[in-house]
């Protein structure tokens, strides 16, 4: 060991931190030692002041992630729910995979445009969920091939309702091909009645000797701006718009009893 101003040479961390450059009976060797353990000293100090500012990083990061798992609640529990039935107004039989849209309207230097929000299907026996965060200025389209388009406009949504039921949804049918048994002339639809109840008994398929397009939907409404159609479901007459070959209802006609 050796003195140096008082302080006794026997931690080299030591004496490198508070006697530098005084120590004129040291080896090359020790001095490097003395400059490797100083340097030791500072890293651990900035290693723990760098893990420091690595767990305020964390902190913030626990802070901004549990905001937005609060925000995401609030916006998933404001979802709003649609749902319903999609049928075929002629026959009243479901309407599997036919598309439902939710759409919005926008204005763009004085056009108004179709915003599409959300798409779905209906299932297999033609019921359709579909669910949205937006509120204003909603509209609910309906299409399947061969089918007329119907669209529910400015649906309104009340400040806690979270669902709204849609019933059933009617879509004509736009135009198709059709094949069927016409009975030729003379014959009484009794006898008619008779036979189909052989074919039927006797499991025989109805014989074709009709074919043809069924008239198109929109054929008997030329030059009309709106028609009334009576709902299967109610019985009532709601009020159709006829726009672009499709059909439109507001959303308090269509939901009127």
């Amino acid at each position: 060991m050796c003195k140096n101003n008082g302080y006794i040479i026997d931690n080299l961390s030591f004496v490198a931190r508070n006697q530098p450059c005084q120590i004129f009976d040291l080896t090359d060797f020790q001095r490097l030692k003395i400059w490797l353990l100083a340097k030791l000293k500072d890293y651990r100090f900035e290693s723990r002041h760098y893990s420091y500012s690595l767990m305020l990083w964390h902190i913030k990061m626990k802070i901004i992630v549990t905001i937005l798992i609060l925000l995401n609640s609030v916006f998933v529990t404001g979802q709003i729910v649609f749902k319903g039935k999609v049928k075929t107004y002629e026959d009243n039989q479901e309407i599997p995979f036919s598309l439902i849209c939710i759409d919005t309207i926008e204005t763009f230097k004085g056009f108004s445009i179709h915003k599409p929000i959300d798409t779905t299907i209906t299932n297999r026996n033609g019921n359709f969920i579909i669910t949205t965060n937006y509120r204003k200025e909603l509209n609910l389209i309906f299409a399947y091939m061969g089918y007329v388009p119907l669209t529910v406009k400015n649906i309104e949504i009340e400040k806690n309702n979270r669902e709204i039921d849609f019933g059933i949804i009617y879509l004509p049918h736009r135009g198709q091909w059709v094949e069927g048994y016409k009975p030729p002339e003379g014959e009484t639809k009794k006898e008619t009645r008779k036979k189909l109840k052989e074919w039927r008994k006797n499991n025989e398929p109805v014989p074709i000797n009709w074919a043809g397009f069924s008239p198109d939907f929109f054929e008997p409404y030329k030059g009309m701006d709106t028609i009334y159609m009576e709902y299967p479901e109610s019985g009532s007459q709601k009020e159709f718009q006829i726009k672009n070959e499709s059909l439109i209802i507001d959303y308090k006609e269509f939901m009127k009893e």
